[in-house]
């Protein structure tokens, strides 16, 4: 699954593809998850991902228009629990 043609959406009047796929690095701040940044090619992601010490997790998420389709998590790394 890659790219389909592209069509105008979103704001700004930006081209994107009707269904596209990326890699998302999330982090755990304050007890929410907050978005930090996407790429298209995994092993930019994956390099990205393997810098960082905090609780985050590095999701594979396709994306038709501007909805999410899936969202899978490949990797989560960090505090996962709460100690004692």
């Amino acid at each position: 699954m890659r790219y389909s043609e592209p069509v105008y959406i979103g704001l700004r009047g930006l081209r994107v593809p009707e269904r596209w796929d990326q890699y998302e690095i999330w982090v755990m701040n304050q007890g929410k998850w907050e978005f930090i940044a996407s790429f298209m090619d995994f092993e930019v992601a994956s390099a990205v991902f393997g810098n960082r010490t905090y609780r985050q997790r590095l999701l594979h998420v396709v994306y038709e228009g501007r909805t999410v389709v899936t969202q899978d998590v490949i990797a989560e790394v960090g505090a996962t629990r709460k100690e004692a």
